[in-house]
């Protein structure tokens, strides 16, 4: 995997943007949900999230050579924001989320299509809220999940949610860190965003109130074996 971090959002989106074609068709996408490993967070601080403000992200993209290339989500000029890789770019140049939309653009000079992009907005303390109503979350407002997707002709493509947040212990069931976009041929076939493409889409994200503030809970049976061990050790200490 080779990993390309970016201080700031580049020419480079544009340029692709210019490049891409202008063919592309409504797509209805696939969306699911895996609650993956649970992380708590403290508190919102916005939910109104632009481009600038998801930096630190990490963007992966795999390609149908089998190769992947990892990138970091940079702030560009406010309120937008981009990833850019090698021939191709993941980028937002709105004022929120809720509204589209994200493009995920490739140049003339991509040589393998990518079939899949994953998106963990956990390093960019950023959260992808899926729900449009009623307000899941307290703090969270309305989501938008996975949807208002445009690209070329024949693509299919499917979301998955994954890796579960909570709020202080709780698990409301519509907030996620990871975002994971796979591609293939409508027929079934393998598939993918081939050279000068365009897809446009929608994903609501939230943000965390303090910077970092994502951090795993432990499983239960992670949580059993701590117990043990601390009944254990007092057992010894009772013996000694």
């Amino acid at each position: 995997m080779k990993l390309k971090k970016l201080s700031t959002a580049t020419a480079f989106a544009a340029a692709l943007l210019a490049s891409s074609s202008a063919f592309a068709v409504a797509i209805t996408p696939t969306v699911s949900f895996n609650p993956g490993a649970t992380l708590n967070t403290t508190g919102l601080s916005t939910y109104t999230t632009s481009g600038a403000q998801m930096a630190g992200m990490t963007v992966t993209a795999y390609f149908s050579g089998g190769s992947s290339e990892t990138v970091i989500w940079a702030a560009g000029a406010n309120p937008a924001g981009a990833a850019t890789g090698t021939a191709w770019s993941l980028g937002f140049a709105g004022v929120t989320t809720f509204s589209p939309s994200w493009e995920l653009l490739t140049s003339a000079n991509l040589t393998n299509s990518i079939t899949r992009v994953v998106i963990d907005g956990r390093t960019g303390d950023t959260i992808f809220d899926t729900i449009l109503d009623p307000e899941t979350t307290p703090g969270s407002a309305r989501g938008t999940a996975f949807s208002s997707v445009d690209g070329p002709a024949g693509l299919n493509v499917a979301a998955t949610y994954m890796n579960q947040v909570a709020l202080n212990g709780t698990v409301y069931g519509d907030l996620f860190t990871v975002l994971d976009i796979g591609f293939s041929a409508v027929t079934g076939a393998a598939g993918g965003l081939g050279a000068n493409s365009s897809l446009i889409f929608t994903a609501d994200t939230d943000n965390t109130a303090i910077q970092g503030d994502l951090n795993p809970i432990p499983e239960p049976a992670t949580m059993a074996l701590l117990g043990l061990g601390l009944l254990g050790l007092g057992f010894m200490r009772r013996r000694a």
